[in-house]
């Protein structure tokens, strides 16, 4: 196998943990922090401690974890501070991917991710609440795919993985109005009313948690399910 072969499969098994150990800290089988022990990973996973340490530095650059000097890695502890942070800044990475989609958006694209936006609103009124979720986030992906900037992307990767934790109840025909005011924008090529809707539907959702957690009612998600599962 040549060097570029071996790269590429190092690179295949780095994603393959990390995608792993995520869905640990995600689904809260790892909890905020528990200690990530290298070589209790590598077994897990099959491979090297050094393709485990690759994928603790990336997860660590997302927010997930944290290294504490002579002790080790551990899971970070996922805050409402952290996920309100998070929230400014998603606000203008997917503005921004809004603005660009209007000159690198295929319209049929647009057209299939307006009937997303409707799948959303009668997902949620049937209480499919985890299909209304992951519509909800497909939906927001693929707009940062459509943007086709590689930068934006991965900049926003960290926000992405916070936003796993979170299942809100917030008024699914207004969430469908918002989605559908951000493609109507887009497919009429108005960038700056693009960039500001989806900014406007992002703090939106922001304000929606804030006042859940003033009123003392929010939990993230895979908490909530970790504590479920335990009853």
């Amino acid at each position: 196998m040549n060097a570029a072969a071996i790269s590429a499969t190092r690179g295949q098994s780095r994603h393959h943990v990390r995608n792993g150990i995520q869905d640990m800290i995600l689904s809260g089988q790892a909890k905020p922090s528990a200690k990530l022990r290298q070589r209790h990973l590598a077994e897990k996973f099959g491979v090297s401690q050094a393709v485990v340490r690759e994928a603790l530095l990336e997860l660590e650059a997302f927010g997930l974890t944290e290294t504490i000097d002579n002790r080790g890695v551990f899971v970070t502890q996922i805050n409402t501070e952290k996920l309100m942070e998070s929230y400014e800044v998603r606000a203008v990475l997917e503005g921004l991917a809004a603005k660009l989609c209007c000159l690198t958006a295929p319209r049929g694209e647009i057209q299939k991710l307006t009937s997303v936006a409707e799948e959303i609103c009668t997902a949620a009124q049937a209480g499919q609440l985890r299909e209304a979720g992951l519509l909800d986030r497909k939906l927001h992906e693929d707009l940062m795919r459509l943007a086709g900037n590689g930068m934006l992307s991965r900049l926003n990767e960290h926000c992405k993985l916070l936003h796993k934790v979170l299942q809100g109840t917030r008024d699914f025909r207004v969430v469908r109005n918002e989605h559908l005011a951000v493609l109507r924008a887009i497919e009429e090529g108005q960038a700056d009313l693009a960039e500001r809707r989806m900014k406007e539907h992002i703090i939106s959702g922001k304000r929606y948690f804030q006042n859940l957690i003033a009123k003392g009612e929010f939990v993230p998600f895979w908490v909530k399910e970790h504590v479920e599962s335990k009853s």
